[in-house]
């Protein structure tokens, strides 16, 4: 098969690599795992966003490409990462997508100082008479309350290592220790953990001190599996026709990258890190573990586990100690991942009187409702319009995403992260956007448009291609299409807790507080949320933000060993209600469908 050099220009970076002829670039792009790519339909040919900027061979653009991209940015060199193919030597540049605007932020409080993983110091017998049975028996002797956990038949390396302690016996020798078994030998004194939250669209990685519980570090990127798709239903759809081991490989080495980056500017070894706890959902943990996801992504919608999965940290990772342990969060069903146990877990409502409703809002607006006697959970097929994808000029949360928009005097108003040039809108900017257009009559309570040529605060309603729109600039207008997105989003979402709310039986007006999950929701207006119906009215004095909850459940199972058996308790004890043919919720789902 005839092959060619292909330059990948990303940022500072360069890197070669060698392409089949003829193969499509995001396909070659994802193969030499290299991430960056936004392409929300997973290659579908339908939204228009996975782009770069090609100089030399590739084909010439088809009828598909030519629909979704204007001639004057062709003739740039932009072409659709999904549909040109590479037909020579060329050079690829992924556009910059900006710093991105990643809920880092937590106000984690540690409780309890107990990690499973911990580090124990070895102080070999010393003297001339000194005389052993045998190294192993010479090692375990100096272990308080482990002596008789490990035998030599049970790890090879771990009596490796206990036999290399003796040709050093005046210097300091560490071992790794969980649940009183002996894991292997260690380096110094220093112990380090780290939590990781793999969300959809961004993830989050706290670097801990397991001596102190203090959060050293932080990072975050966007989730590299976003050229497969913007939703967990493309990116199932995608691992079932080509394979797990692209989305498995780009996740592993994200983490990786991020442990790398995080270690490099807080002067610690990746060696030292002993123990990773992972949240994510259900479909995220997967693709992390590298197992098939076939049967997630059809009815009636089986995971291949639910239960948390401890493994050695070089099953996954490569970059930290090789004999520490990787923890991934237990999940509840296909759909209500490991994530939701962590926001349970992390908001308490699993141990409180009260009643708690909780909502993350992203992509499957999952909820949960519930205390200490009962949980209840669902999940909504929200889709990835509160995220920005499927929108027409929808982002992430990137530099010059428009987050915020009002009505200032006789104007409307928008900001912009970094106040940065606007380049798109993100969610937190739609719902505000949405809720300005309903109070001065430009859209109506069914979700249309005013007539064209309708004006007020200096914005108005247009009309191009038989299709209405209004624009904020000349890079962000929100078109019916748009409307249409979020009232799907925002009605599949209510619809979700109403119904959820029905089942269960709690009476509505027990619910002392709601808790909204996710750094999306924790950018949210909450009376424009309510204004186009996305919150119920008499929330109004109950809603707290809870941050990066997934990313808090998996700080307090990474200090605390009791918090994996609590977390535990929740997956296996939450009932989860399949709302899918659901007729209270389909109810809902209509009633919702339009603004108040």
């Amino acid at each position: 098969m005839k092959t060619h050099t292909v330059t990948v220009h990303q940022g500072n970076k360069k890197q070669k690599i060698r392409v089949r002829h003829e193969t499509i670039i995001l396909d070659a792009l994802r193969h030499a795992g290299i991430s960056g790519i936004h392409a929300p339909c997973g290659g579908a040919r339908t939204c228009g966003k996975c782009l770069v900027k090609v100089h030399g061979a590739v084909s010439e653009p088809g009828e598909e490409e030519l629909r979704l991209l204007d001639e004057k940015r062709i003739k740039e060199g932009f072409r659709l990462s999904c549909a040109a193919k590479i037909a020579g030597e060329a050079e690829i540049y992924i556009l910059d997508a900006g710093a991105v605007k990643i809920l880092e932020d937590t106000s984690f409080a540690v409780r309890s100082l107990k990690p499973a993983v911990t580090l124990v110091p070895v102080n070999l017998p010393k003297g001339p008479d000194t005389v052993f049975r045998d190294h192993v028996s010479a090692v375990l002797s100096s272990f308080a309350g482990v002596s008789g956990s490990v035998s030599a038949g049970e790890s090879v390396s771990v009596v490796q290592d206990m036999a290399a302690c003796m040709d050093t016996p005046d210097q300091p020798h560490y071992f790794l220790v969980w649940q009183n078994r002996i894991l292997g030998g260690a380096r110094g004194p220093v112990h380090f953990g780290a939590a990781v939250d793999i969300g959809t669209t961004t993830m989050v990685l706290y670097l801990v001190d397991l001596h102190t519980g203090n959060i050293t570090g932080t990072t975050s990127s966007l989730n590299p599996q976003r050229s497969c798709g913007a939703d967990v239903i493309s990116r199932i759809h995608y691992a079932n026709t080509r394979g797990v081991e692209v989305l498995s490989t780009a996740v592993r080495n994200e983490v990786d990258c991020m442990i790398r980056n995080v270690c490099g500017s807080c002067g610690v070894d990746p060696l030292h890190i002993h123990m990773i706890v992972c949240s994510g959902n259900t479909a995220m943990l997967h693709f992390l573990a590298g197992v098939p996801v076939r049967q997630l992504g059809v009815s009636p919608f089986t995971p291949a586990f639910l239960e948390s999965l401890t493994v050695r940290n070089d099953e996954l990772f490569a970059s930290v100690h090789p004999k520490g342990l990787t923890v991934l969060m237990p999940s509840i069903a296909a759909f209500v991942g490991g994530d939701i146990t962590s926001g349970i877990l992390s908001s308490g409502m699993y141990r409180l009187q009260e009643i708690t409703l909780f909502v993350d809002l992203g992509t499957n607006g999952e909820v949960a409702l519930g205390n200490r006697e009962v949980l209840y959970t669902c999940a909504t097929a929200a889709g990835p319009a509160f995220e920005g994808a499927h929108l027409s000029c929808g982002t992430g949360g990137i530099a010059g995403a428009v987050f915020s928009v009002r009505i200032d005097g006789k104007k409307i108003r928008y900001e912009t992260i970094h106040d940065k040039v606007p380049v798109g809108i993100c969610g937190s900017g739609i719902i505000d956007l949405v809720a300005v257009l309903r109070r001065k009559d430009l859209v109506d309570e069914t979700g249309a448009f005013a007539p064209e040529g309708t004006e007020a605060c200096g914005v108005q309603v247009k009309q191009l291609e038989n299709e209405l729109y209004i624009e904020l600039s000349d890079k962000v207008r929100i078109t019916q299409k748009d409307l249409r997105e979020v009232q799907l989003a925002k009605a599949a979402v209510r619809a979700g807790i109403e119904a959820l709310i029905d089942t269960s039986g709690i009476d509505r007006e027990r619910i002392a507080r709601v808790c909204v999950a996710g750094a999306f929701g924790n950018y949210i207006d909450v009376e424009n949320a309510m204004a186009i119906g996305l919150f119920n009215p008499s929330w109004a004095g109950k809603i707290e933000f809870s941050g990066n909850s997934s990313g808090e459940g998996a700080l307090e199972v990474l200090l605390d060993e009791s918090a994996l058996c609590k977390a535990q308790g929740i997956a296996q004890g939450a009932h989860y209600i399949e709302l899918s043919g659901n007729h209270t919720f389909n109810e809902y789902f209509m009633e919702h469908m339009m603004f108040p």
